[in-house]
């Protein structure tokens, strides 16, 4: 879990830097690093 949310915040920082705010895609990525962090162990 650690790998994919080091990923999805990766991919996050280059959709900001891209798309406009609110993008569908940039949307889905910080549900997920979201969910991702919450399954994390502590």
């Amino acid at each position: 879990p650690k790998r994919a949310l080091d990923y999805y915040k990766q991919a996050l920082n280059l959709y900001k830097d891209c798309l406009p705010d609110g993008h569908e895609n940039q949307i889905d990525l910080e549900i997920n690093i979201e969910r991702l962090t919450k399954e994390m162990p502590a």
